[in-house]
């Protein structure tokens, strides 16, 4: 499915439990990670805003950003996690923030990962191997 209004971002917020469907059948929202295409985040750090969605250890965190390509990235920050990323996360390029929200889905370990167009503004060589197509 790649046509535009075909319905791809509603059967992912169905499947995501973002909207409820009025029947047929239901998912449990916590076996499932979404991440959209655009991502608003909190004025936080890079390392709280991956951690806020689940309680794991740094070395976890360090291994989600790098799935997500991001691990560089942080490295070279002059604060590393602590670096704050702005209101909807308006410091970091769109993405940066689809990374971050890739790393951040990755952490929570669902075992159903939903991407819609979460990788549309990543250029093709830094995109994790996995991930390609």
């Amino acid at each position: 499915m790649r046509d535009s209004g075909s319905g791809k971002s509603s059967l992912l917020n169905l499947t995501a439990g973002v909207s409820q469907p009025a029947r047929g059948v239901r998912v449990n929202p916590e076996c499932v990670a979404y991440v959209p295409k655009d991502i608003a985040f909190l004025d936080d750090s890079i390392g709280q805003l991956v951690l806020r969605t689940a309680a794991k250890t740094d070395v976890k965190l360090m291994d989600a950003l790098t799935m997500a390509n991001l691990e560089f990235f942080v490295a070279a920050l002059p604060l590393g996690l602590d670096t704050e990323i702005g209101d909807t996360g308006v410091l970091l390029s769109e993405g940066q923030r689809q990374r971050l929200g890739l790393a951040r889905a990755l952490l929570r370990g669902a075992s159903l990962l939903l991407l819609d167009e979460a990788t549309s503004t990543l250029d093709e060589e830094a995109n994790p191997r996995w991930l390609r197509t």
